[in-house]
């Protein structure tokens, strides 16, 4: 698991809450008299989940009743029963008097808190739903699979039909216990999207009241619990629809939620406490994780994440081809595309044979390391065979990657030749005024930037291996055509790569008299600046409402005011920025160097947030594929090759960096 993430009892407040409320609980008559109720937190949650467990391994909950369990502000509970990841059964109870607590204070008041309520009310029925449901699902999938056997003989064969006493043994136990309901109140002249920037996804859960003054809280206005909401991958937008649709509302009804004459709407949050894998303790998640400590990472985490995001990667290569799988949806374990684009296979294996390469300059030698090196070989072999048929399209980005990848191998794995025919392909796609063209026969259509820049970088490591003159002039009119057509100014997704041809070739270029320490420190200027951007749109506090989860991580579009923020792995991409420019004194200079460090350090945190580990895998069905995989976003589980690739990219460019520093300290 990564380094420094707390898969033991849980935190020690938490166990002596526990511990107080045993002593509370088994005391005497007086003093359970002079218990102070608290408000619910992570002890309530393990002590449900204890009982739950028990109950559903037992096949029921006994017919004597749980000693209570009180906790003010608890809305509902919420259980969810999985078989190898997969959900099997479901059951939730909220609170009955719901409508009533929370309108004490009369219509248009703000909601009053929540008194106590015994815990063992909604988790005793919930638990039994969620059993019976769970047993219902077994009768259906065995009544299916005996429909495909009497049609297809080789179809699998229903299991024997099972009881609950049979079946608990076997499953996880997830529970969550919703609390603090807040009113979401949105303006009637905002905008209909405005409901988004009112909860955090994967954090809090919704719910609607029921209109008409009604006094109890209808079954088809179940809330729409988060953890549950994450299990599936739900956007937030098929969060929202799902609570029009138990509300009775049409999908274009999404203006009426939270309006004063619209549809009353409430968040609220979960104590998330569930055993992820049959192997692990039971834990408390927040959004589905385990919250990393602290606001930065070490030199040990990095080489930690490295080790897990390339292994995930390798996973992604099949058979003897050089195929690569295409974006794996952990909630439904399957892959969709089921093959990788070349693009992304190219990208893949370059990242990989970079990892190979750190790997053997640490002094490891491991076979392993070998099987990785023939993966990628295949896959370049298979993506340069296409781009170099007779009838190919000219694709940059495929170039760029894969002739990355052939100068990243080790010596003797690739013939010269093959180098240079795909180094051929990008050189013939610059034109004459430098500009690179995203086809040579048109010299209107210059490629968008970070096509442009992915092209510089494999022309900079090519140039950097060959230190041919022409290569060079070329290579250094291309790059001056980029800049100029970005006037130095460059987005998230060119940065990895702009800088990268920068600081790779910049020396090279000066002293072969193709770049003048004018222009270079001109350009260095440009990316200092964009250095400097990079702490402003990072989340460096835990926001006004929602987790901490988010610190680190960089919020590249603007949110409404008093929304939480939700960066995404293209902080990956401002990571690797900040990790290749901090080796270049012009770009960072020695007075900088520990707050860019300091910013990197936290980015790599936030990605260390984002990649799945075991905890992740509460309600995923094959956690084998998925671990070490970079998440799209916090509450979007899809892993698509290039946020993986690209963040295995930065921690190793971050080691690089590293190293080198290091280096000149000594």
């Amino acid at each position: 698991m990564l380094r420094g993430r707390d898969t033991g009892a849980g935190r020690l407040v938490a166990v002596l809450g526990l511990v107080v409320w045993l002593m509370l609980a088994g005391g005497s008559p007086a003093t359970a008299q002079a218990e102070v109720v608290s408000g619910v937190d992570e002890s309530h949650g393990r002590t449900a989940h204890r009982l739950v467990e028990r109950w559903v391994q037992r096949g029921g909950v006994p017919g004597e009743r749980a000693a209570p369990v009180r906790a003010t502000g608890v809305m509902g509970v919420r259980v969810t029963l999985r078989l190898d990841g997969a959900k099997l059964g479901e059951g939730s109870r909220v609170r009955r008097d719901l409508v009533k607590q929370l309108t004490a204070n009369g219509p248009g008041s703000p909601w009053a808190p929540l008194p106590a309520v015994d815990l063992i009310d909604l988790i005793e029925p919930a638990t039994e739903e969620a059993l019976r449901d769970a047993v219902e699902q077994v009768k259906r999938r065995n009544m299916e699979a005996r429909i495909r056997a009497a049609g297809d003989p080789d179809a699998p064969q229903a299991l024997a039909d099972i009881d609950a006493k049979a079946l608990g043994p076997q499953l996880i136990v997830d529970v969550q216990i919703a609390y603090g309901p807040e009113q979401i109140v949105i303006p009637t002249e905002a905008a209909d999207d405005m409901i988004f920037a009112r909860f955090a996804p994967g954090y809090h859960g919704l719910f609607a009241l029921p209109g008409g003054g009604a006094d109890g809280f209808e079954a088809r206005q179940t809330p729409v619990w988060p953890a549950s909401a994450l299990a599936s991958n739900a956007s937030p937008q098929r969060q929202t629809l799902r609570l029009l649709t138990r509300c009775g509302l049409k999908p274009d009804d999404g203006g009426l939620l939270g309006r004063p004459d619209g549809v009353t709407v409430g968040r609220f949050r979960v104590v998330h406490v569930v055993r992820p894998l049959p192997e692990l303790p039971v834990m408390r998640l927040v959004r589905g994780c385990q919250l990393l400590p602290g606001r930065f990472v070490d030199e040990q985490t990095l080489t930690d994440m490295a080790n897990r995001v390339a292994l995930h990667l390798y996973g992604r290569f099949i058979g003897v081809h050089g195929e690569v799988r295409g974006s794996y949806h952990p909630s439904r374990a399957m892959y969709r595309p089921e093959l990788a684009s070349d693009l992304e296979s190219a990208l893949a294996s370059y990242t990989l044979l970079r990892y190979v390469d750190r790997q053997k300059r640490d002094g490891n030698n491991d076979q392993f390391l070998n099987a990785m090196v023939e993966a990628s070989q295949r896959t370049a072999e298979r993506v340069s065979g296409r781009l170099l048929a007779a009838d190919a399209q000219p694709d940059a980005v495929t170039s760029a990657f894969t002739l990355l990848t052939l100068l990243e191998a080790p010596a003797g794995t690739f013939a010269p030749a093959l180098s240079e025919r795909i180094a051929g392909l990008l050189m013939d796609m610059i034109g004459e005024d430098g500009r690179l063209l995203a086809d040579p026969n048109n010299p209107e259509k210059a490629l968008p930037s970070a096509s442009g820049a992915a092209a510089l970088a494999a022309l900079a490591r090519w140039y950097e291996q060959t230190r041919d003159p022409q290569v060079g002039e070329v290579f250094a009119k291309a790059l001056a055509a980029l800049w100029e057509q970005e006037n130095g100014r460059f987005n998230v997704s060119t940065l990895p790569w702009i800088a990268i041809a920068h600081v790779r070739s910049a020396d090279l270029l000066e002293d072969a008299g193709l770049l003048d320490a004018e222009t270079r420190a001109n350009r260095s200027k440009d990316l200092a600046a964009m250095n400097l951007l990079i702490p402003e749109w990072q989340v460096i506090e835990r926001p006004e409402f929602g987790p901490s989860d988010v610190e680190g991580g960089v919020a590249l579009t603007p949110a409404p005011e008093g929304a939480p923020p939700n960066p995404t792995w293209h902080t990956a991409q401002l990571f690797s920025f900040m990790a290749t420019t901090l080796r270049d004194e012009q770009i960072v200079p020695g007075l900088q160097r520990p707050g860019t460090l300091v910013t990197a350090s936290a980015s790599a945190r936030f990605l260390g947030q984002l990649m799945i580990d075991e905890p992740n895998c509460f309600a995923i069905r094959s956690p084998e594929e998925a671990v070490g995989g970079i998440r799209l976003s916090l509450w979007d589980n899809t892993l698509d090759i290039a946020p993986s690739a690209i963040t295995l990219l930065a921690l190793l460019e971050m080691r690089d960096t590293l190293e080198a520093l290091s280096g000149d300290e000594e």
